[in-house]
């Protein structure tokens, strides 16, 4: 047989295979830069994801002294929402050793400003 009759199969199964949407790409991109966005009203999914996420870096970080950690940035447009997720986030903030960085990036509202608040370090856009 020369490599010209040389046939590789594909399964079927991967005929239809699709790339991530962009949304989602930039998600998990946002995320290996430990940028995370609230941008959405703040409830208990938010909750759950950003405390995942503040345990895994500080976890990863756990042997990196806390100045030398790369900080974790919270981009915060929101107008706020459920005060006992937004409470349950706020202990995570100010119980991580890995510095965390709010960045108001419009309206900071309700919940949304004590988390902000929470934050190790605080900046903000100009109009926000």
């Amino acid at each position: 047989m020369d490599e010209s009759e040389l046939v590789i199969s594909i399964p079927e199964e991967l005929f239809n295979v699709k790339l991530p949407n962009s949304y989602l790409l930039k998600y998990y991109e946002d995320l290996q830069r430990r940028t995370f966005w609230i941008s959405d009203e703040i409830n208990d999914d938010l909750m759950y994801e950003l405390s995942h996420y503040i345990l895994k870096w500080n976890h990863d970080d756990k042997e990196i002294p806390e100045m030398e950690r790369k900080p974790i940035y919270l981009l915060i447009n929101c107008p706020g929402g459920d005060l006992d997720a937004y409470a349950s986030i706020c202990s995570m903030i100010e119980l991580s050793k890995t510095p965390v960085i709010g960045v108001a990036m419009g309206m900071v509202a309700s919940a949304a400003s004590l988390i902000y608040l929470s934050c190790h370090v605080r900046l903000a856009l100009k109009y926000s």
